[in-house]
């Protein structure tokens, strides 16, 4: 086991379900952290190529209605695609 410190932030920034938050809360018993639920629904895609319609070098943030809209970015190894959305509220209307 390897001691480093004393050291004054500490980031463990690997996503909403983190091993390494996890890995710094098992070893340091003063760490604590709240996971807040963000709204909405988020899909990641990967395509081998971008879509025709796009300029395949350059990214892409495309809007859309009721809060759902589109990030398409190139990458090493194709194209990713956020896409993110609300559902809608009780009653069908948008917000």
């Amino acid at each position: 086991r390897r001691t480093v410190g004393p050291v004054g932030i500490i980031a463990g920034c690997d996503g909403v379900n983190s091993v390494v938050r996890e890995a710094i809360s098992d070893a340091c018993s003063g760490f604590s952290c709240t996971k807040k639920p963000l709204p909405g629904n988020l899909k990641v895609i990967r395509f081998e190529t971008m879509p025709k319609a796009l300029e395949p070098s350059a990214v892409h943030a495309i809007p859309g209605k009721g809060g759902s809209s589109a990030f398409i970015e190139p990458t090493a190894r194709g194209v990713c695609a956020l896409i993110n959305w609300r559902d809608r509220p009780a009653g069908g209307g948008e917000k």
